[in-house]
């Protein structure tokens, strides 16, 4: 495919060399003018994965790099979040909705005129199981409206060193996505059979070991591979999200009018029968996939979601009080091809979750279990917010109290519970006295905490709380001792959550 990629990095740079085809992907007539990079206020690195040149097959990652040229500094970050701040005074959606426009115009172009040059005298082989990474820079100012600076024709991270750790935590999770689609075998014939009758109805059959439609032509082997392939990438897609086919009219109208101008003889109508194969089929996939939900998420207890409860809303927050420190989760699902687990795959469908204080996330997924593999359908979020513990500012009259566990939830029956006072000899010893440093991360202590009384925890600031470990102390870390220690381990979701 990499001479395709050079015919579209030639594109990207001079768009096309019909003029039709540069109003198309040109911005509306107020918009297009040609910005010089300098004058750009942000330049994105969008990361494609193109799995198919003919028929086009394109998936962009959900995080891409972000070079801000004034302040001349990059960082990763999920595109969607990056629109959402970038243009939070303007139309956040619209603006991304038009990059992922720009590129897949971009792409179109290039198959169809490949397949035009594939189909003359200097036609070349093209390789139907092939991929091809991509890199897309496109600069914004504060338009809404994309400009395609240039396309590399691999993935392009930043130099090693200049790139942090958020950078290698980015890079690991981008291969780690793309090779879950090329390198995936989640498929079977059941599956296959199951996508053509989403397209032809019940039509479709097996006869002789060839799948026949109801007018008793026979598929090819073409439109079997495109079919098949297309199905694992949607079920394997991980952080991609698909770019084209496309069900969006602007796009459809495109590569109509593309190979109405480059085959006005239609002799590439075969291409364009599988185009209608894959938009069908994406058609029922995503229909399907917007039906396969729960009926109802229950907790106990009682959580007030907001929003309140629907099976077509997928993101709920709610808020509990500190006193409040399990919450029972579960659902039900919609069919009785689906099931419900919490957090993973093969999770519980029921769970009590620890809540600690701040933001806690419980992660509910639907799968279809009809698979020998469960496929993950959809999923729903629930962020509970555990308040801090009431406290009390300080006032000149406080005492410091020591606290080692809850007496309504000992975990050591053999120490103390509750708050107790402190000694001043003690409080006097632990300030003065220079301890050596804690050689164990489980050293035993206590917490202290000021209190106006140590017989009321409502009285104490808990704000103002900290950790005093027996006889040593911690340390405080630099910043290239904090890097070192957690240099490739995963710390939660990174960037991702």
């Amino acid at each position: 495919m990499r001479c395709c990629v050079k015919r579209l990095i030639l594109i990207s740079k001079i768009f096309t060399p019909a003029e039709w085809c540069m109003n198309q992907l040109s911005a509306p007539r107020d918009h297009k003018d040609i910005l010089k990079a300098q004058d750009l206020s942000v330049i994105i690195k969008a990361y494609v994965l193109v799995t198919s040149l003919t028929p086009l097959r394109a998936f962009i990652h959900s995080a891409g790099t972000v070079w801000h040229p004034p302040k001349k500094k990059h960082f990763s970050v999920k595109l969607q979040r990056f629109f959402e701040v970038f243009f939070k005074s303007s139309s956040p959606q619209q603006a991304f909705n038009n990059m992922k426009e720009a590129i897949s115009k971009l792409l179109l172009i290039t198959e169809v005129f490949s397949e035009s040059s594939a189909s003359g005298p200097n036609s070349y082989n093209q390789c139907s199981q092939c991929f091809q990474m991509l890199t897309f820079d496109i600069g914004f100012n504060t338009s809404i409206y994309p400009v395609v600076l240039e396309v590399h024709d691999n993935f392009v991270f930043q130099d090693e060193d200049e790139s942090n750790i958020q950078d290698q935590t980015f890079k690991q999770f981008l291969f780690e996505d793309t090779f879950k689609i090329l390198l995936s075998n989640e498929t079977s014939t059941s599956s296959f059979i199951e996508a053509l009758q989403n397209i032809y109805g019940s039509t479709t059959s097996k006869v002789d070991g060839t799948y026949q439609k109801e007018d008793e032509q026979c598929l090819s082997l073409e439109e079997i591979n495109a079919i098949n392939s297309f199905v694992k990438e949607l079920k394997n897609l991980g952080q991609f999200e698909l770019l084209f086919p496309s069900a969006a009219p602007k796009i459809q109208t495109l590569l109509h009018n593309l190979y109405r101008m480059v085959d006005p003889m239609r002799r590439l109508g075969s291409v364009l029968t599988v185009h209608w194969l894959l938009s069908s089929l994406l058609e029922k996939f995503q229909f399907m996939t917007k039906e396969s939900h729960t009926n109802l998420i229950f907790t106990s207890p009682q959580l007030d979601l907001n929003p309140q409860f629907n099976p077509r809303i997928k993101e709920y927050y709610t808020e509990v009080p500190f006193d409040v420190v399990t919450v029972k989760i579960g659902a039900e699902p919609s069919n009785c091809q689906c099931h419900v687990h919490l957090d993973e795959k093969k999770g519980p469908s029921i769970a009590n979750y620890p809540l600690g204080l701040g933001l806690n996330k419980v992660i509910v997924l639907v799968t279809d279990d009809s698979h020998p593999s469960p496929q993950v359908v959809s999923s729903y979020k629930i962020t509970i917010y555990r308040e801090d513990r009431p406290s009390l500012p300080l006032f000149d009259d406080y005492m410091m109290c020591g606290f080692v566990q809850d007496c309504g939830s000992r975990i050591r029956p053999e120490e103390s519970c509750g708050l107790q006072p402190l000694s001043h000899e003690y409080l006097s010893a632990i300030s003065q006295t220079v301890f050596k440093t804690c050689e164990a991360g489980d050293t035993k202590g206590q917490w202290i905490v000021p209190c106006l009384s140590c017989s009321d925890n409502r009285t104490c600031d808990w704000r103002e709380i900290m950790w005093q470990p027996h006889g040593c102390q911690y340390s405080v870390l630099a910043r290239p001792e904090l890097q070192q220690c957690v240099e490739g381990r995963r710390v939660g979701n990174g960037f991702y959550i």
